[in-house]
C-alpha cells in the first residue's frame, strides 16, 4: 500500500517515504532470495542526482559482492 492510500498528509508521507521504501526494498530482496541467481547483495541510496551525495555505500557494496565467479 502506498503512503498516500493510509490518507497521510503530504509533508508526513515526504518524510516517512525514505524508511518506507527501505522496508519495500528489503522485502523485495527477500522475496529474490528464492530465484536461481539471487542477488549478492542491496544497497538503498537516495539523492544521487547531488553533486554531495555520497556514493561509497554503493561503491562497497559493488565491491563486495564481485568475486572469482563474478570477476
Amino acid at each position: 500500500m502506498v503512503l498516500k492510500e493510509q490518507n497521510f498528509i503530504y509533508g508526513d508521507a515526504v518524510n516517512q517515504a525514505p524508511e518506507y521504501v527501505k522496508k519495500h526494498l528489503q522485502n523485495i530482496h527477500l522475496d529474490l532470495e528464492q530465484y536461481k541467481y539471487p542477488p549478492k547483495g542491496h544497497v538503498y541510496i537516495r539523492e544521487m542526482e547531488k553533486a554531495v551525495t555520497d556514493c561509497m555505500p554503493l561503491v562497497d557494496c559493488t565491491a563486495s559482492v564481485l568475486d572469482g565467479n563474478v570477476l
